[in-house]
C-alpha cells in the first residue's frame, strides 16, 4: 500500500480487514458500517480503487483483492461513483462472493449498470446473462446484450473447440434466448469487431448460418419468418459490410420460386437502397422471378427508376434485361419501359447503351410524348451510338453529313447553354438522382445556384428525401467527399444554413485532396452568405456546357454583387476565372458595370490589360495561368519579376521501351523547363511565402487556394490531387476546362504504363476519355496523345472509351488528323502498340459514317511514315489492309507520288507485297 492510503485508513482500517476476511465477513464489514462513519469510509475506498483496479497492475495479491473491493464500492457508494470505476472492475461480477453480494443488496440502480458494463464492452454477456438467470436482475435492454449474443460463437469455440454444435444446443436450452433475444439480432447492427458478418467471416465453428438452419430443419424456427426477417438489416440500411451478411443469408436458405414470389414486394422495396450489393441482391431474385414468368410487370415498373440511375453496370444490365422481358411477354408495357430505360442512358458505359439501343429498336412506333422524352437523353448518348439514337426521336441528328464545305461544324456549333433549375418540383427529382449517382459535375452545380435563385424552396419537398440525404451524408464510398459535401449543403439548406461543412473530419483514413479542400471552403463561403440572408449570384457556376462560363455572364454575376455591396470571396473567384471560356465574344462595353480589382482582371484577361495583384493574388494567378503560352510569354517580357508565377506549362513526350525480363513498356512526359529559384526573386510566390522547391523537384504547398492555378505549371504532377479517385478526376477536369495538358499528361502516363496489363483498371483512367468524349474542346498533344494510349489499351472499357472520343471529335471536327497520326507512327515504329487492338478500334471508328471512314483514311498515312521496312511490327499488315479497304469505300482514286513513295518502301517485305500492290493500284 502506498504511504497516502495507509494514512487515509487509520480511523476505519478498510484495507487490513480486506486482506485479513473473508468473503463472508467482509461483507458484513462494509454493509454494517453506520451511517456516521459511511461518507467517511467512502471516501478512504476510492484511493484503494483507484490502486487495485489499475489496469497496469500486475500484482496477483492486489488483483485477488478486487472482488472484495468492488463489494466494498458497491456498499459504500452511489451508483454516479461507481460508474467512474475503470474498466477492470466490470470483470469482478463474475466472482461468486460478488454475485452474492449483489443479490442480498438489491440496490435499485443494479440493473442500469448492468447496461451500462455491457455498453462497455459486449463480451459481459455471459456474466451479465447469469444474474438474469437467477432472478437477480431483469433482462438488460442494451444493444450491446444482443451483440454480446452475436459474439458468443467465439466464446463458445473458446471452451470447446471440437463441438460444432455448442450454438445450437445453447439456443435450444435457453428458451428465452431463441423466443426472444434471438429476433433482436435483426434489429441491432453489432460493432466494428463484433457482428454478424465478421464473426462469421473471420472466425471458426460454430457458424451462425448452419445453426439457423438447423433450427429450421428441427421445427425450432419458421423458415418463412426467418426469410421476412433478412429484409429488416437490409431495409434500415445498415452499411454494407454488416448488412451483407443477411443478403448473403437469404440466399444461403435458397428461397423456392413460390417463397420468393411472396417476398416480391420485399425484393422492389430494396430497389431504393442506398448500398449497392443490396439493391444488386433484389434485382438478382427479381430477374429469378422474371424468368420464371412469375414477376409482376407493373410493380416492377414502378420501382426501377432506382435502378437505373445507378453508376453500377451491372445493375443497370440485370434492371434492362429483366424491361426487356417484359416487353416480350407483353407489348403493351412498350411505351412505359421506353419512358423507363433511357434513363440508363446517364450511364456512360458503351455496353449498357448499346444494350438500351438494341431495346429501342425492338420496340413498336411511339408517340410524341415518348419521343420527347427520348430528346431528353440525347446529349447523354455516346457518339457511336448517335445515328441509331436519331431514329428513334424522329430528327435529323446524323453525324453522317453530306460531303460538302457546308457540311463542316465547328466547335461553337455543339456549345449549349446551362440553364438553371427554377421549378422546386424538377429541383426536388435533380437532387434525388445526383446524390444516387453523383458522377455529373454540372448536376451537382446546378444545385448550388439553385439554392440562391429559388428564394423559399418548398420544405415539404425535401423533408421527404431528408432521411435519405443523412444517409449519403454518413455513406463512406468512392464518392465521400463529393457527395458528402453535396449532402451536407442540402442538410444545411433544409435547417436554414445553420451549420458549416466539416465532413472530412468523418473519414480521417482518406487521404484528403487538394481539390475538395478548395471545394470545401467555397461551400462554406456560400452557406455563410445563405446563412446572413444576402443576395448572391454565384460567379463559378458553368453556364456553358460542359463546364465553361461565358465573359460576359461573369461581368454580370460580378456586377450583380457589386450593386448588392455583397463581398465576393477569393475561392469563388478563382474558380469561375479558370473555368471562363477565353473564346467569348466578349462586349468591353460590359466593363463599365464593374469596378475595382475584378475589372483590372478582366481587362488582363481579355483586353491585354496590366498585371497588377492586390487583395485577391491567387486569382490573378489563376488568371495568368488560363491565357495561351504565347500570352503568357508576353506578360513574362514585360513583367520579369512575375516569371516563376507565368512560367508556360510546355510538355514534351517520349516513349520507353523496356526490353528487360520484366517487359514494361510507358510513355514518358518531359516538362522542358525548369521551375525557378523563387527565393531569389520577388515574385507572387515569394512574396506569399507559400511555395518552395524540394529535392525531388515536385511542388510542396499548403495553401489549397493554388490547386487550380498550379495544376497549368509545368512540372504540376498530381501531388496535390488524388488521381486514383474518379471524383478527384472529374472535379479537376470540370474545374479548369481551358488548360488541361498536364492532368492529360497524368492520364497519358498512366494508361501508356498499363496498356498491356489488366492493371489500368485499377485507376479510373477511362473517366479522363468519358470526358473527351462528351468535351466540345479541341484536342491538343496531351489529350491526343491519351486517346492513342487508350486505343491499344487491353482494358476494354478504356479501350472504348476512347474509340468514343475519337469518334466524337471527328464528328464536331476539332480532332487534328495529323498530330494523331504523328503520335500513332511514334508508337507504331517503336513497337510501343499492339496493332491488332488499334486496327479493331480504328474499324470501328470507320464504320460511323462516311466522315469517319475519311478521317480514319487520314490517320492511317499519317501513321506509316516512320516504319523501317527491316522492322515491320506485328500486324502491321492488318493496318495496311484497313487503309486499303477504307480508301475503296472513300472513293480515292489514288495517292499523289509521295503517298505512292510511301508504299512502295514496303514491296520488298514478303508479306506486304500484295496489299502494297493494291494500293499503289488505286
Amino acid at each position: 500500500m502506498s504511504k497516502k492510503t495507509k494514512t487515509a485508513m487509520e480511523d476505519i482500517h478498510l484495507y487490513e480487514n480486506m486482506t485479513t476476511m473473508t468473503d463472508q465477513e467482509w461483507f458484513e464489514y462494509v454493509t454494517g458500517i453506520g451511517s456516521d462513519q459511511k461518507k467517511k469510509a467512502a471516501l478512504q475506498l476510492k484511493p484503494i480503487s483507484k490502486e487495485l483496479f489499475n489496469w497496469e497492475t500486475r500484482d496477483q495479491t492486489k488483483i485477488a483483492l478486487r472482488p472484495k473491493c468492488f463489494i466494498g464500492c458497491l456498499a459504500l457508494w452511489s451508483y454516479s461513483d461507481i460508474k467512474k470505476l475503470d474498466w477492470t472492475a466490470y470483470w469482478s461480477i463474475k466472482e461468486p462472493a460478488v454475485f452474492r453480494a449483489i443479490k442480498k443488496l438489491r440496490l435499485n440502480w443494479i440493473p442500469q449498470y448492468f447496461d451500462h458494463i455491457l455498453d462497455q464492452n459486449f463480451r459481459a454477456y455471459d456474466h451479465v446473462r447469469k444474474y438474469y438467470t437467477e432472478g437477480v436482475i431483469p433482462k438488460p435492454t442494451s444493444d450491446n446484450y444482443i451483440v454480446g449474443l452475436i459474439s458468443i460463437p467465439e466464446r463458445l469455440r473458446f471452451n470447446d473447440r471440437d463441438n460444432t454444435n455448442n450454438l445450437y444446443h445453447f439456443l435450444v436450452e435457453n428458451n428465452d434466448v431463441l423466443s426472444e433475444d434471438f429476433w433482436r439480432i435483426f434489429q441491432v447492427q453489432g460493432t466494428g469487431d463484433a457482428n454478424m458478418s465478421s464473426i462469421e467471416k473471420y472466425g471458426g465453428p460454430p457458424y451462425w448460418d448452419k445453426t439457423i438452419e438447423k433450427l429450421i430443419t428441427n421445427g425450432k424456427l419458421n423458415r418463412q419468418e426467418i426469410l421476412e426477417k433478412t429484409f429488416d438489416p437490409l431495409k434500415n440500411e445498415w452499411i454494407q459490410f454488416r448488412s451483407g451478411w443477411f443478403s448473403r443469408f437469404h440466399e444461403f436458405l435458397n428461397p423456392t420460386l413460390s417463397e420468393r414470389k411472396s417476398l416480391e414486394d420485399q425484393y422492389l422495396s430494396l430497389l431504393s437502397n442506398a448500398i449497392g450489393p443490396t439493391k444488386s441482391f433484389a434485382l438478382k431474385a427479381l430477374h429469378l422471378l422474371s424468368k420464371n414468368n412469375l414477376l409482376d410487370p407493373q410493380k416492377y415498373l414502378d420501382q426501377v427508376d432506382h435502378v437505373l440511375i445507378s453508376d453500377k453496370k451491372g445493375v443497370v444490365n440485370m434492371a434492362i434485361s429483366i424491361l426487356e422481358k417484359i416487353v416480350k411477354n407483353d407489348a403493351s408495357f412498350s411505351p412505359l419501359v421506353i419512358q423507363k430505360i433511357i434513363r440508363g442512358l446517364l450511364l456512360s458505359d458503351v455496353d449498357v447503351q448499346k444494350k438500351i439501343c438494341n431495346l429501342l429498336g425492338k420496340m413498336p412506333g411511339y408517340d410524341s410524348i415518348i419521343c420527347d422524352e427520348l430528346k431528353q437523353y440525347k446529349e447523354c448518348v455516346l457518339p457511336s451510338l448517335k445515328i441509331d439514337f436519331a431514329k428513334w426521336i424522329e430528327t435529323d441528328h446524323s453525324i453522317s453529313p453530306d460531303p460538302g464545305e457546308e457540311d463542316i461544324q465547328s466547335v461553337e456549333a455543339f456549345r449549349e447553354t446551362i440553364e438553371p433549375i427554377l421549378d422546386a418540383q424538377e429541383l426536388s427529382y435533380h437532387i434525388t438522382r445526383t446524390l444516387e449517382s453523383p458522377s455529373n459535375i454540372a448536376d451537382i452545380e446546378q444545385i448550388y445556384q439553385s439554392a440562391f435563385l429559388i428564394k423559399e424552396f418548398p420544405v415539404e419537398l425535401l423533408k421527404p428525401i431528408e432521411k435519405r440525404i443523412i444517409h449519403w451524408y454518413n455513406l463512406s464510398d468512392g464518392f465521400s467527399f463529393t457527395r458528402g459535401y453535396l449532402a451536407g449543403f442540402l442538410l444545411s439548406w433544409i435547417n436554414d444554413f445553420n451549420y458549416d461543412i466539416e465532413y472530412e473530419a468523418k473519414y480521417e483514413s482518406f487521404k484528403m485532396s487538394r481539390i475538395f479542400l478548395f471545394q470545401k471552403a467555397r461551400l462554406n463561403q456560400y452557406l455563410q452568405i445563405k446563412r446572413n440572408g444576402k443576395d448572391y449570384n454565384p460567379l463559378s457556376i458553368p453556364d456553358i456546357k460542359p463546364y465553361f462560363i461565358d465573359a460576359n455572364t461573369f461581368v454580370d454575376r460580378v456586377a450583380d454583387n457589386q450593386k448588392a455591396n455583397q463581398a465576393i470571396d477569393e475561392h469563388d473567384l478563382i474558380q469561375a476565372i479558370v473555368r471562363l471560356d477565353m473564346n467569348s465574344e466578349f462586349d468591353k462595353q460590359k466593363l463599365s458595370i464593374v469596378s475595382g480589382e475584378i475589372r483590372n482582371i478582366v481587362e488582363f484577361m481579355f483586353l491585354q490589360g496590366n498585371y497588377k495583384p492586390d487583395k485577391f493574388p491567387f486569382a490573378w494567378l489563376a488568371a495568368a495561368r488560363t491565357l495561351s503560352p504565347n500570352e503568357i510569354l508576353k506578360i513574362h517580357s514585360e513583367y520579369d519579376s512575375y516569371y516563376d508565377v507565368v512560367e508556360p506549362a510546355l510538355l514534351k513526350w517520349n516513349i520507353h521501351i523496356d526490353k528487360g525480363p520484366y517487359h514494361h513498356d510507358k510513355i514518358i512526359i518531359d516538362p522542358p523547363l525548369q521551375l525557378k529559384d523563387t527565393t531569389a526573386k520577388k515574385g507572387l510566390f515569394s512574396s506569399l511565402n507559400v511555395l518552395k522547391k524540394r529535392e525531388d523537384n515536385k511542388i510542396e504547398n499548403s495553401n489549397h487556394k493554388l490547386i487550380y492555378p498550379l495544376q497549368l505549371l509545368s512540372h504540376f504532377d498530381g501531388w496535390f490531387m488524388e488521381y486514383d479517385r474518379e471524383m478527384d478526376i472529374k472535379w479537376m477536369l470540370s474545374s479548369t476546362p481551358n488548360k488541361q495538358d498536364v492532368c492529360y499528361s497524368i492520364a497519358a502516363r498512366w494508361i501508356g504504363s498499363c496498356a498491356g496489363y489488366s492493371s489500368v483498371s485499377d485507376i479510373p483512367s477511362k473517366y479522363f476519355l468519358e470526358d473527351l468524349c462528351l468535351s466540345n474542346q479541341s484536342l491538343d498533344e496531351m489529350k491526343c496523345l491519351t486517346i492513342c494510349a487508350g486505343l491499344g489499351c487491353s482494358e476494354k472499357s478504356v479501350k472504348a472509351m476512347a474509340t468514343e472520343a475519337v469518334i466524337s471529335a471527328i464528328h464536331q471536327s476539332r480532332i487534328n488528323l495529323e498530330l494523331m497520326g504523328k503520335i500513332l507512327d511514334k508508337m507504331i515504329c517503336s513497337h510501343y502498340m499492339r496493332l491488332n487492338r488499334l486496327v479493331a478500334e480504328l474499324k470501328t471508328i470507320s464504320g460511323v459514317s462516311k466522315q469517319h471512314s475519311e478521317a480514319v483514311e487520314e490517320i492511317i498515312l499519317h501513321s506509316i511514315q516512320s516504319t523501317s521496312p527491316q522492322a515491320v511490327p506485328k500486324y502491321f499488315k492488318k493496318l495496311l489492309e484497313l487503309l486499303l479497304e477504307v480508301s475503296i469505300t472513300n472513293g480515292t482514286s489514288g495517292f499523289d507520288e509521295s503517298r505512292q513513295e510511301l508504299f512502295r518502301r514496303y514491296s520488298d517485305v514478303s508479306n506486304l507485297k500484295r496489299v502494297i500492290k493494291l494500293l499503289c493500284s488505286l
